[in-house]
């Protein structure tokens, strides 16, 4: 059954994923089944070079505010650890990197 269902809703996006591109929310859910379609094909078939490069051709239809939208919500959600980071880098360098004059 299991295998029946996502066969069927594999070939309804394949099948209808132009038609979804035009409107942006069905755009959007169109872009998510074709990635996890292609993540599936990736794992379940073995396939990790075919998927990587379709979901790659599919991002094309992403658009740069979305991108940027992206970029600017991963860099808030991290930026306590890069801070972290960045200190424990500064105090190891700080500790370990000074230079010895003659």
């Amino acid at each position: 059954m299991i295998v029946g269902i996502s066969t069927y809703l594999a070939v309804f996006v394949q099948l209808f994923f132009p038609p979804l591109l035009l409107h942006p929310v069905s755009r959007r859910i169109a872009l998510a089944f074709i990635v996890l379609l292609h993540l599936s094909i990736a794992v379940l078939m073995a396939l990790p070079w075919f998927s990587l490069s379709m979901i790659a051709f599919d991002a094309i239809f992403v658009s740069s505010a979305t991108y940027a939208a992206l970029d600017l919500r991963i860099r808030s959600r991290l930026r306590p650890v890069a801070d972290r980071f960045w200190g424990l880098v500064h105090l190891v360098v700080g500790r370990f990197g000074k230079t010895v004059t003659p």
